[in-house]
């Protein structure tokens, strides 16, 4: 959850879904991987996803407004 742009990230077992948490719809999906772990750092806006077996991270930008 990014409280400050009011986004939850949800991971399912290989898509991970944006949510806006004021209007309770999906803005986005992001897919291609199978998901182990996710984090917002709520300074930057950076979403990070952990992989699977690679033990490889994907860094998601801050959203701008």
């Amino acid at each position: 959850m990014d409280p400050s742009t009011g986004q939850a990230y949800v991971s399912g077992t290989e898509i991970v879904s944006v949510i806006d948490t004021r209007t309770r719809e999906v803005i986005d999906t992001i897919s291609g991987f199978t998901f182990h772990g996710i984090a917002v750092d709520p300074t930057t806006g950076n979403v990070y996803l952990t992989h699977g077996i690679g033990r490889d991270i994907s860094v998601l930008g801050a959203p701008e407004d």
